[in-house]
């Protein structure tokens, strides 16, 4: 099925099995302008980003959580995805200047990194002193990078829950 018929709120991967979140801009809970700090499991750090779609939290456990309550496209599984996961979208041959990602599919990509769930990777540089972080992807440079925790840094949920992947666009 081709883009043209979309928009949808998720997007399954075929070659990868996994069905990814696609952001909008209605200012909800799966806004592509949202920013989140990295905070998984009590650890990271909490509420340092910058959504509205909640008063007090605005971290990756918070937007997980809300969207595995809402069950998106009727999963209940969703989560940050791994480096490699992540690394899997990026288009080579896009625009020069635009996200090198299927902008068809995944509208709303913005400049900037992206959290992955790799965290306690060692930070170099002037973030040294912060010890670690978690890995994050770019899609404007396709490089992977690690930032630190308190960060504010955009979030593409995936989920790994193939029964449901056959139900959504491919």
């Amino acid at each position: 099925m081709g883009a043209w018929a979309g928009p949808w709120a998720c997007i399954c991967d075929t070659n990868t099995g996994l069905l990814w979140e696609v952001k909008t801009d209605d200012e909800g809970i799966h806004d592509g302008s949202w920013t989140y700090s990295w905070y998984q499991y009590e650890n990271g750090v909490e509420n340092n980003g910058d959504c509205y779609f909640e008063e007090s939290r605005c971290d990756t456990e918070d937007l997980i959580r809300h969207t595995n309550r809402q069950k998106l496209c009727a999963t209940q599984n969703w989560r940050l995805p791994d480096i490699t996961e992540l690394r899997s979208i990026i288009l080579r041959e896009s625009k020069s200047g635009s996200p090198q990602i299927a902008s068809e599919y995944f509208p709303k990509t913005q400049r900037g990194d992206y959290w992955t769930r790799n965290a306690d990777r060692p930070l170099y540089g002037v973030y040294q002193y912060l010890h670690t972080g978690a890995g994050a992807v770019n899609f404007m440079s396709a490089k992977t990078v690690t930032i630190p925790y308190r960060n504010a840094a955009f979030v593409r949920l995936v989920s790994s829950h193939s029964t449901t992947c056959n139900k959504y666009p491919q």
